[in-house]
């Protein structure tokens, strides 16, 4: 017999070693110290991490929420990098993530709180973008004017119409930052109104803004029950 078929012949006959890992074992946890502010809190406070025998995170989602907004704030153009890439890597993802953030915010509500809160602040941003957006502005204010002229029937009050615009002009005077809104929209998605005197509200700018081109079922109701929407 050869060496070479000896061999074959030991090591085919000699038993091979299995090694079987312990199952990983998953300890139910109803509070757990934060690794980053060592408050205990209750399990809800954390995310779910499979990859931990707690099943749970070792930072609180409060925790990691702050350190996350530092890192975005020290570094916008590494955030700004990393977040346009995964959104195109996961872009059905993405637009599921933000219907489902619309939905759960108000943002017009929002809208409005950040421009109370910084009204002067908000007021520069805005003529620093017309100023140096002019020929966009341009061009929206005449598609604007055009689609209003549009919607303005022969029976339209201009009186009445003159006289809303009379009313914001005087709020302005007197420091109120505010717009003259359509409550049913010019140029909607699904629904354009007209432009005549019940179908306008004076409304503070950021929340105009916030509105832009849709319709808000609230501000329908309120226009349904007006008796003024019935007159021709």
């Amino acid at each position: 017999m050869k060496l070479s078929s000896a061999r074959s012949s030991l090591s085919s006959s000699t038993p091979q070693r299995i090694v079987v890992k312990p199952a990983k074992v998953t300890v139910e946890v109803r509070e757990k110290a934060c690794s980053a502010c060592s408050a205990v809190k209750p399990r809800e406070a954390f995310f779910k991490d499979v990859r931990l025998r707690s099943g749970l995170s070792s930072k609180r989602k409060d925790c990691a929420y702050a350190q996350s907004k530092a890192w975005r704030a020290n570094n916008p153009d590494a955030y700004r990098e990393s977040y346009t890439r995964w959104r195109q890597e996961n872009s059905e993802r993405a637009k599921e993530a933000a219907k489902a953030w619309y939905a759960r915010i108000d943002c017009a509500a929002r809208g409005r709180e950040r421009y109370r809160a910084n009204r002067e602040t908000e007021r520069a941003r805005y003529r620093a973008w017309a100023k140096k957006n002019r020929a966009l502005l341009s061009a929206l204010n005449a598609a604007y004017f055009a689609a209003r002229d549009k919607r303005t029937p022969a029976w339209a009050d201009m009186a009445a119409i003159a006289e809303v615009y009379r009313h914001a002009a005087a709020m302005r005077e007197l420091g109120f930052d505010v717009h003259v809104d359509h409550i049913v929209p010019l140029r909607g998605k699904n629904v354009c109104g007209l432009h005549v005197h019940w179908n306008l509200r004076v409304v503070d700018a950021r929340e105009n803004v916030a509105k832009g081109n849709r319709l808000q079922e609230e501000l329908l109701c309120e226009l349904t029950n007006n008796p003024a929407a019935s007159e021709p």
